[in-house]
């Protein structure tokens, strides 16, 4: 099992390799990782216009060995790969397609706490929506010195089975010699009323009905995946504002999340939590697809 680190040799792509780094180190040592960097259709074009392949190719390799130097990653990043044509993320998933991969590292283009139209950058937001294999989306400005020391946090909704996300998240947390833990968000009464009915024309008790449903349907979830001795964070709010916070309070290295897998026509009315999530959030997000999916 290996992981694949997507290559980006500007600012954004420091803080994957930070994480892939820390990874490194806290893996056991049959984990391998891969860096893979990707050079567009219409970038190549250009530089063909003026250079050979083979020095288009050359220039790129000494490029990558720079970034990876400055980073002091080469011990991690023995094994480099430039890919010449096409898109980052079609060269990615194929790249990830030929062998067994445990989770693909991407940064991101916001950073940490920064407010800006783009936070993911268009590589990121086509692999969380195809999801190749388990994809992981770090902060550009993340250093290891941020990386948490608290529990592998493991972002639960009980109308999601998420069989994958489990998986994963209990075998990392196990190879990362970190505990695991819970994070549920349930919806609070502004949020019930707005999506429900006019708050003013229920009682009280209503919305705590409500509640006490959900965490009995949550509860019922936990324990049929066996998951019900570990600690569960349950707060209440807007879902991705509360999962981050959570995740900061407990000081975990990093969320893993299950998809939805909304295809192009629901995104248009409904949101990935596990997409917002990563593009926010002030740790790595791995989002983790179903094994049948």
């Amino acid at each position: 099992m290996h992981w694949v680190l997507g290559l980006d040799l500007g600012d954004r792509g420091r803080g994957a390799l930070a994480f892939t780094q820390w990874l490194a180190q806290m893996l056991p040592a049959s984990q391998r990782f891969v860096g893979v960097h990707v050079l567009e259709e219409g970038r190549l074009q250009q530089l063909l216009r003026y250079h050979h392949l083979d020095e288009v190719q050359r220039k790129a390799d000494a490029a990558i060995a720079t970034v990876i130097s400055t980073a002091g990653a080469e011990p991690v990043l023995q094994e480099r790969r430039v890919l010449c044509g096409g898109s980052p993320d079609k060269g990615l998933a194929d790249v990830v397609a030929q062998t067994e991969v445990r989770g693909l590292i991407l940064g991101r283009q916001a950073k940490r706490g920064q407010s800006r139209l783009v936070h993911l950058g268009s590589v990121a937001r086509r692999l969380l929506r195809s999801l190749p294999c388990p994809v992981t989306v770090v902060p550009p400005d993340l250093t290891a010195e941020d990386i948490g020391d608290g529990p592998v946090l493991l972002a639960v909704n009980a109308d999601i089975p998420a069989p994958g996300a489990i998986e994963f998240a209990r075998g990392l947390a196990r190879d990362l010699g970190r505990p695991l833990a819970l994070a549920h968000v349930t919806l609070g009464e502004s949020q019930l009323a707005n999506e429900l009915i006019s708050s003013t024309a229920v009682s009280g008790g209503f919305f705590g009905g409500i509640r006490e449903r959900q965490r009995q349907h949550l509860d019922a979830w936990i324990k049929a995946r066996g998951l019900g001795e570990l600690p569960c964070h349950i707060r209440e709010g807007f879902v991705v504002d509360q999962l981050a916070a959570i995740a900061r309070d407990v000081r975990a290295p990093m969320v893993v999340c299950g998809s939805r897998r909304l295809s192009l026509a629901q995104r248009l009315f409904s949101s990935s939590i596990a997409t917002d999530l990563a593009a926010v959030a002030e740790v790595a997000v791995t989002v983790v697809p179903d094994p049948a999916q």
